[in-house]
């Protein structure tokens, strides 16, 4: 049995997307730029902030990516938590891989800032750690968050494992050296992660905790 998962956030965890949206449309608004839907963004999340801003302003507007940026945070900081909420049965499978003495540890592109305080209200003490990303520092699919978690709980690789729901998810378990199981309920659909190089998809939280438990 693996003694350690880490978590992808969004898209695994927590349905964030309608706050996400949201908040980049604020950004575009105050640079008088076209707001894209729910499906646009969809597409354009997973590898941080700036990655995002980048694509929802569309080629040309890069100049603007600082102020795109100081936009999208002022408003995600004051409305993370509008829409957002935890997928079915997430809460329960965590606490089901606490009592098996499992460490669940969250490893997220978003903002340090938003990922903590983002797990502790919503899972309380079921996550172990959460670690997101600073400014300058390397974000995934870059392995070194991964290592970072392995060495703080003095876990192998081969003791662990990793769960997301997109191309970047596998990319950074790839990197690391870890099994990655693919949620199909995330950002991303099935037919995308097969293409993608996905293992192993699952589709309900009772399909994660058995995978994770017979690794």
């Amino acid at each position: 049995m693996k003694k350690l998962v880490v978590f992808d956030l969004d898209g695994t965890l927590l349905n964030t997307l309608d706050d996400l949206k949201n908040a980049v449309n604020y950004s575009l608004e105050q640079l008088n730029l076209p707001t894209r839907t729910l499906d646009e963004v969809r597409q354009m999340v997973g590898n941080g902030a700036e990655k995002l801003m980048i694509r929802a302003m569309g080629q040309g507007n890069e100049h603007l990516l600082s102020k795109a940026l100081d936009g999208f945070d002022y408003f995600y900081g004051r409305h993370r938590q509008d829409n957002t909420k935890p997928y079915p049965g997430i809460a329960e499978m965590l606490d089901k891989l606490n009592e098996k003495g499992i460490a669940c540890t969250v490893f997220s592109n978003k903002p340090h800032e938003n990922v903590g305080p983002l797990c502790h209200s919503y899972f309380g003490d079921s996550i172990a750690y959460a670690q997101g990303t600073y400014t300058g520092k390397a974000k995934k699919p870059d392995p070194t968050g991964v290592f970072m978690i392995l060495d703080k709980f003095a876990v192998a690789k081969e003791d662990a494992l990793f769960v997301g729901d997109s191309e970047v998810d596998i990319e950074t378990a790839r990197n690391a050296g870890l099994y990655c199981i693919s949620v199909s309920w995330g950002f991303k659909d099935r037919e995308f992660l097969v293409n993608h190089g996905a293992t192993e998809i699952v589709d309900d939280c009772r399909q994660l905790l058995n995978a994770i438990l017979s690794k």
